[in-house]
């Protein structure tokens, strides 16, 4: 069998791995290399950090491809806790041996073509904590973050995007009394967006109690997100705030170090994959990117990462096809989606923009907000309701 290895199956790898499934011919197959045992719903993390709630689905091979008939899917494998320590335009060579029958002696896989879904590395909880294997292990560690929330007295987060908003939001609706501090350094919340959404957003934390300030940038140092000795954070101007608890809400990144080890010149300044519009590499010819990891120029959203998945599977079926990765068959391109976002405060508020429209917490509250698309993100990986 001719392996497509997909690497990574968040939301981006697993719309790949589904869309490969059905699209590759009978001597194909997808072979998926996922790094813990279980997938991670980021868009829920930020509730999960303050109260209990459905954060992580097992992976395996009915659930990595649960959208197909058994028939389908047989020949395909999901090979979870299998880390990726080497990457090459043939073979992707994992950090110890996998379990599955077929690769037993071997740490390299080979492939025809390669599928990067590695996402981007963030503090935890906005992404799964890196020394977490199994999902008791996450779980332990959000119990753990939720317990030190609850224990904190005065919570300063810095960064007003939408993971410091967010944040924000959760923690004064589940304790209304705990001080929240949002440091942010730009003269307004989401300033590069429509002005009535950061008003709408600044509105509903100022009414929760959240204390805003502007223009301010804080060094954290070595800091982690946590609880922390209480200190005093310099805020200029004679100004401070104290806290006992810091949450760091930005330094996402992509995850790129194994691809940019073989040759720096893949990625951009950011640690971004540099993709042509097919998502494909431009000097290899087979391998492409999506979601977090590519540079394509959008706003990084799941939706958007799951179907640029099943945009690379049409696009890998249609040069097997044509007879290899160097063939001149046209390939779909992906376009770019205009700016959206839905940013959520607590279970009933949040604003978004859609279509250069700002709309409040009414509409956000009813699609977003209150299930944050944990049945979608269930139906994904096939647990059902």
């Amino acid at each position: 069998m001719k392996n497509v290895v997909v690497i990574g199956c968040g939301i981006g790898g697993v719309g790949a791995a589904q869309s490969l499934a059905s699209a590759l011919p009978p001597d194909y197959r997808v072979v998926v290399v996922h790094e813990s045992e279980h997938a991670y719903y980021p868009i829920a993390s930020l509730r999960a950090a303050t109260v209990a709630g459905p954060l992580t689905l097992p992976l395996t091979q009915p659930t990595a491809f649960q959208s197909l008939i058994s028939i389908v899917y047989v020949s395909h494998v999901v090979l979870p806790n299998a880390r990726v320590i080497a990457f090459s335009p043939t073979e992707v060579t994992l950090a110890s041996l996998p379990t599955h029958d077929e690769f037993k002696g071997s740490t390299t896989i080979p492939f025809e073509y390669v599928v990067m879904a590695t996402g981007a590395t963030y503090a935890f909880p906005c992404r799964a904590p890196v020394t977490a294997r199994t999902e008791e292990e996450t779980q332990e560690e959000l119990r753990a973050f939720q317990k030190a929330v609850g224990a904190a007295t005065s919570i300063l987060v810095v960064g007003g995007g939408p993971a410091g908003v967010e944040f924000a939001g959760e923690v004064k609706e589940t304790f209304p009394d705990k001080k929240v501090t949002l440091v942010h350094p730009a003269p307004r919340l989401f300033k590069n967006w429509n002005q009535g959404l950061g008003d709408k957003l600044e509105e509903q934390l100022k009414a929760l109690g959240v204390d805003i300030i502007y223009d301010v940038r804080i060094d954290t140092g070595d800091l982690t997100n946590g609880l922390i000795k209480e200190r005093e954070f310099d805020l200029g101007q004679g100004r401070t705030v104290t806290a006992d608890f810091i949450f760091i809400a930005h330094g996402s990144r992509p995850n790129s170090a194994i691809f940019e080890a073989y040759d720096p010149k893949l990625v951009d300044s950011r640690g971004a994959v540099r993709v042509l519009p097919s998502l494909q590499l431009p000097s290899i010819r087979n391998a492409f990117a999506v979601g977090d990891l590519n540079d394509i120029p959008e706003n990084k959203l799941a939706g958007a990462a799951f179907h640029q998945g099943g945009y690379v599977a049409k696009n890998i079926a249609a040069l097997i096809k044509a007879g290899g990765p160097e063939s001149s068959v046209k390939l779909k391109e992906w376009g770019a989606s205009k700016p959206h976002c839905a940013i959520t405060i607590g279970h009933e508020g949040g604003a978004g923009q859609f279509l250069g429209w700002v709309v409040g917490p009414w509409v956000v509250a009813r699609f977003m907000s209150r299930t944050l698309g944990v049945a979608r993100f269930k139906k994904i990986y096939g647990v059902k309701e």
